[in-house]
């Protein structure tokens, strides 16, 4: 079993706190839990209503980068001709899966590859 935090100011951490407990009547680490083995079952229609109430939860959020990270995210996106957004949400998406994410241009080097054998 695997522990997931991070850092949030300690007014802030309250604000969540009431929202959630609001919200969902859970804590926020069951809260965040809940979210993660949603996402984890793959139960993409119901990540969206994770609550008790079943509120959305499609907040859009704010965060910070280092100029690095914004210059990496920026050359990978250009080079996929994607937008940093896509490229977040991609890294993102390939952080919390187990599955292999393979890009379109990987895909079509491994069938290029096999079509090779196979000639």
């Amino acid at each position: 079993m695997k522990f997931i935090s991070f850092r949030i100011e300690n007014g802030n951490y309250t604000k969540l706190k009431d929202a959630i407990i609001k919200l969902s009547g859970k804590t926020p680490t069951a809260f965040f839990s809940a979210i993660a083995n949603k996402i984890i079952s793959q139960h993409t229609t119901d990540v969206d209503t994770i609550s008790s109430k079943e509120s959305p939860l499609s907040n859009v959020r704010q965060i910070r980068l280092s100029d690095e990270m914004l210059n990496q995210l920026t050359l990978q996106a250009d080079s996929r001709h994607w937008s940093v957004a896509k490229e977040i949400r991609f890294m993102l998406n390939l952080a919390m899966t187990t599955e292999p994410v393979l890009l379109d241009e990987e895909v079509e080097e491994l069938r290029r590859a096999r079509n090779a054998v196979n000639t």
